[in-house]
């Protein structure tokens, strides 16, 4: 990244770029793997991921930057719903509980690895530091990819759904349905609100903050990532045996 240090401001601004494309793009990317399958949708987010990390490790103005991360905004919103829904279409059911409680661990295991190693090599004198973890994050996408294209080629990850009895159409749920259903809107409301005070805070704010605010090395900021992983993954770990039993 060639950019100079941006105000605050800025700063701030490009960090809300991803989340409001996300936000945007995140409900048709459902209706998108309903109709077309998950895997092509988790194959295109995980090219725009690799396009978005690469433009934004050679970005010199906010301007670039700002469309590196509204790329890797919609990236997301795409990829991770897929993701879901892959999972839940190769895993058998009497496992899923368990197989998503491993799966959220290791995904927070390989943020805090990641954070703790890009906080030992990035510098904010040494703009090329931050480049080369881009590049690596986008170089990383290869492995999932393989993946996609190799053992699980065959997987589409397309919903089935039930056909009516009286003309034989498929029987298709909105959101609308979704919203309607009282048990569901306690769950999204929680995870809304997980989100917004969590992943929101710990992905934005804390960092921000500590840089700016706290003037924290990115080392230590690497060790906070690392501590806030080693207490997520003991969380999740100690009652899923119990929610298995249940």
């Amino acid at each position: 990244m060639r950019c100079s240090v941006s105000p605050p401001t800025t700063a701030g601004s490009l960090l809300a770029v991803p989340a409001v494309v996300g936000m945007a793009v995140v409900g048709p990317a459902g209706a998108l793997i309903d109709r077309l399958g998950a895997r092509r949708i988790i194959l295109t987010g995980m090219a725009a991921q690799m396009v978005g990390n690469v433009m934004l490790a050679f970005s010199s103005t906010p301007m670039m930057a700002a469309l590196a991360l509204g790329l890797l905004g919609a990236a997301s919103g795409v990829f991770w719903p897929g993701f879901n829904a892959m999972l839940g279409a190769v895993v058998p059911s009497a496992i899923r509980q368990r197989y998503f409680g491993i799966n959220f661990t290791l995904i927070n295991l390989g943020i805090g690895i990641g954070g703790l190693l890009a906080g030992s090599v990035v510098d904010i004198n040494r703009p090329g530091t931050f480049t080369a973890i881009y590049l690596g994050n986008a170089v990383s996408f290869l492995a999932p990819l393989a993946v996609l294209l190799g053992p699980l080629r065959h997987v589409s990850g397309k919903v089935e759904h039930p056909v009516s009895e009286l003309d034989g159409s498929p029987l298709r749920t909105s959101y609308l349905d979704i919203l309607r259903d009282r048990a569901i809107v306690p769950v999204i409301a929680l995870t809304f609100l997980s989100a917004f005070v969590g992943y929101a805070q710990s992905e934005a704010g804390f960092t921000a903050y500590a840089r700016l605010v706290g003037e924290v090395s990115t080392r230590t900021i690497g060790y906070a990532f690392a501590a806030n992983t080693a207490t997520i993954v003991n969380g999740v770990q100690s009652p899923s045996p119990a929610l298995s039993r249940a």
